[in-house]
């Protein structure tokens, strides 16, 4: 995947979570929120937005400049001088 196709991944899990939050908020605030059924469902809601955090894929910060970095110099750049 490059990191185009990252970000929007990442944009897409992000908009889950952000979808699950906005659900489970407005269940609680309902006048019958006390009701089981709308408990159990605003705790999976909050499993699913925690869940999904853990999708989100790191995007390395300037992979091809390390890389090319390497190969030309022997050394890592990221190293001391």
């Amino acid at each position: 995947m490059n990191v185009r196709e990252r970000a929007a991944f990442n944009a897409g899990i992000e908009a889950i979570r952000q979808m699950a939050l906005t659900t489970a908020i407005t269940i609680e605030v309902r006048d019958d929120a006390s009701r089981v059924q709308h408990q159990a469902a605003v705790a999976a809601l909050q499993a699913l937005a925690e869940g999904a955090r853990d999708l989100k894929l790191e995007i390395p910060a300037d992979p091809a400049h390390c890389i090319s970095a390497v190969f030309t110099t022997g050394r890592d750049p990221r190293a001391e001088p």
